[in-house]
């Protein structure tokens, strides 16, 4: 469940990110703000399309369903937002190309949408770390948990509940492993654009 955690955590600081560059706008180069905004928005859907939604689908939604029966509505809204998302972050990338391809009469439309989107996605974000916090005051507080419940915590992994958690495939390690490396990449652009260029100051020369 740290796991999952960690996911909400990525998209977070990303969506944040990606307010903050729409905000600041294009520079002179614009190339690069457009490539730092294509970047971001193909972290946002495919990290969620194939490892953070398939990781909760697949096994934290059903130990929520086994340890809270009562969550099934939430689960389902939660599934739903999913596909929403990955529809709305792909039209997002095709309004980015409109953008860029067409010029400034397609700026509004894109900023306006993202914008809504990356609040709509926060506020999900932040439902779902709801159900898992009172997921996780359940689990602690429900003695029939018993130790398969603490493995899980202590690996800091989910499985679906009567899994052994030595046979237990960790999910997606090495698309993991290659959405780390676009983080990094990412926050590797960002920091050179918004960091302004330096300028250095002429030499003076002896004797002048």
């Amino acid at each position: 469940m740290v796991t999952v955690h960690k996911d909400h955590h990525s998209l977070a600081a990303m969506l944040g990110a990606l307010k903050m560059v729409i905000a600041r706008g294009p520079h002179e180069g614009s190339e690069e703000f457009f490539r730092i905004l294509r970047a971001m928005l193909f972290y946002v859907r495919e990290f969620s399309d194939q490892v953070h939604y398939p990781r909760e689908s697949d096994l934290y939604f059903p130990l929520v369903m086994e340890a809270l029966p009562n969550a099934s509505a939430s689960v389902q809204r939660n599934e739903q937002s999913h596909v929403n998302a990955v529809h709305e972050l792909g039209m997002l990338q095709r309004q980015l190309s409109a953008w860029q391809r067409y010029g400034a009469s397609q700026r509004q439309a894109f900023e306006t949408a993202a914008v809504d989107l990356c609040d709509r996605f926060m506020a999900q974000i932040e439902l779902e770390e709801a159900d898992l916090a009172a997921l996780l005051a359940q689990l602690v507080d429900d003695d029939a948990a018993g130790p398969e419940i603490d493995l899980h915590l202590q690996r800091e992994s989910i499985a679906p509940t009567g899994t052994s958690v030595e046979n237990t495939t960790p999910l997606a390690i090495g698309q993991d492993q290659e959405f780390d490396r676009l983080y990094i990449d990412i926050t590797h652009w960002l920091t050179q654009f918004v960091t302004p260029p330096s300028r250095s100051k002429p030499c003076m020369h002896s004797g002048e």
